[in-house]
């Protein structure tokens, strides 16, 4: 992986590519032909509405706004940020389309991916937690890192993380937009993976809304709320854990007793983890 001075964090598509360094680029025209895809693209599903509805858009006043790409070897190029726009523009008969050439690392590129999709809420939750993932796993960024470079809360990270829990079907089925994320989170309070199917497919089949599904569970469900009153000592130390392992530490603590709960996301998320804890006492935490 190449390394690249980090862009400023925590503001955006803005903070990552500045508009003076817009400004200042040049714009080319780029044959869409030599234009690969990009692997670090977040999005795995493009509505065909939509994009019809941007190729008629395309076909009448041209590509408006510059897509972003990278070079590739053999005079090729990447594209980073604008697939749609790429995509309707060759289906438009389009031969060559208007680009910023940046020069991104590969974490870059994935971080500018998922910004941009997430300001212009074209990624379904699904596709967005797996880029939080992506970059977790690959890059090896902590929530808290992600949180800046996106512009978004830790809880809101945490929790969209939380999605890649459900079965894979439930997963196919936000993508796809027969559920939304709100049905998704009241789904996950049930404990089997029968019973969140059968709640999924009950959702999709009788179009029950968010408020009308929270009402039905509440009562069998409830949102589990913290019996425990965090001391400043413990919500420091679980600071700290979380910045040490990179993922969400919660620690119960019941007068002498408690627990320590460590969250991962996937099968290399665990060994990592395991790996930092057998190390654990030759780091400081």
């Amino acid at each position: 992986m190449s390394k690249h001075k980090r862009k400023a964090l925590g503001k955006g598509l803005d903070a990552l590519i500045p508009v003076n360094d817009l400004s200042g680029e040049h714009v080319a025209l780029i044959d869409v032909g030599i234009i690969d895809p990009n692997p670090y693209q977040p999005r795995s599903f493009i509505d065909d509405t939509d994009l019809i509805s941007l190729i008629d858009s395309i076909k009448e006043k041209g590509v408006i706004e510059p897509i972003i790409v990278r070079d590739k070897p053999g005079n090729r190029f990447e594209v980073v940020c604008g697939e749609r726009r790429l995509e309707a523009s060759k289906r438009a008969g389009i031969e060559k389309i208007p680009a910023v050439v940046k020069d991104l690392s590969d974490r870059e590129a994935l971080e500018l991916a998922i910004v941009e999709n997430v300001q212009r809420e074209s990624l379904n939750p699904i596709d967005e937690a797996r880029g939080y993932k992506r970059l977790m796993d690959e890059f090896g960024e902590t929530q808290d890192e992600i949180a800046r470079t996106i512009g978004k809360s830790r809880a809101a990270i945490t929790n969209s993380m939380r999605l890649l829990k459900l079965p894979q079907v439930i997963q196919e089925m936000l993508i796809k937009g027969d559920l939304k994320e709100g049905h998704a989170r009241i789904i996950l309070r049930l404990d089997s993976d029968k019973d969140k199917l059968a709640l999924a497919r009950k959702v999709k089949n009788n179009g029950i809304t968010v408020r009308q599904l929270e009402k039905m569970i509440k009562p069998k469900y409830p949102q589990k709320q913290s019996k425990t009153i965090e001391s400043p000592f413990i919500k420091d130390i679980e600071i700290q854990l979380s910045r040490h392992f990179g993922t969400k530490v919660r620690i119960n603590k019941r007068g002498k007793a408690g627990n320590i709960k460590i969250e991962f996301y996937s099968d290399e998320d665990f060994s990592r983890i395991i790996e930092l804890i057998k190390n654990f006492e030759d780091k400081e935490v």
